[in-house]
């Protein structure tokens, strides 16, 4: 797992949360979540498709080596990581790596779909799967 000395700016961590849940949360739920930057674009297709399958099989494997190099596969990071020192490239990777135990079987939580507010198109729950 790579890791990161230092910390992120609000911009850097704004930036990385909008990757993280683009690729990792939304195809999950099958709706497009709140974004910091308003000209962020979301994945499309088959892309889209291709990052909800990659969440489902990190369900059942738990391989965080094998998913987050798919991850860095995508189309998405050859032009993202173009402009990014290599200590920001790392953090995003750590932050994905981050939103990938989101997932993990000992998290101790999971993440569904929420249609309890009708005045919303999706909503998104964190769910208890333990005991706490």
């Amino acid at each position: 797992m790579p890791t990161v000395n230092g910390s992120m700016t609000p911009r850097e961590l704004s930036e990385n949360d909008d990757i993280a849940t683009s690729l990792l949360v939304d195809p999950y739920l099958g709706f497009i979540t709140h974004k910091m930057n308003s000209r962020h674009r979301p994945l499309k297709g088959r892309q889209r498709e291709e990052m909800g399958e990659l969440v489902r099989g990190f369900i059942k494997d738990q391989d965080y080596e094998r998913r987050l190099n798919k991850i860095l596969e995508g189309d998405w990071a050859r032009s993202f990581f173009l402009t990014k020192t290599r200590a920001q490239q790392q953090q995003t990777k750590m932050h994905l790596v981050h939103y990938l135990r989101v997932y993990d079987k000992d998290a101790g939580f999971t993440i569904q779909s929420c249609n309890r507010y009708s005045m919303e198109d999706g909503g998104g729950m964190i769910c208890a799967s333990k005991k706490w």
